[in-house]
């Protein structure tokens, strides 16, 4: 018997844990991906619409019409 056995760790018991666990980070990291891919994009317009506020400002062109 190894010594990773002796301190009661199975290596099996491991894997099947880990394989339960994949599903869930997956979901949990597709939301957060799209949760981020949607703020990054309201940034985006919120920035672009700034152009109208500093009119002639550099760094802020006002919107096309």
């Amino acid at each position: 018997m190894n010594e990773a056995h002796s301190k009661g760790f199975d290596p099996q018991l491991w894997s099947q844990f880990m394989s339960g666990q994949a599903p869930m980070m997956q979901g949990l990291m597709g939301n957060y991906l799209e949760q981020s891919q949607k703020l990054f994009l309201q940034m985006q317009e919120q920035f672009q619409n700034a152009g109208s506020m500093f009119p002639g400002m550099p760094g802020f062109t006002p919107p096309k019409k």
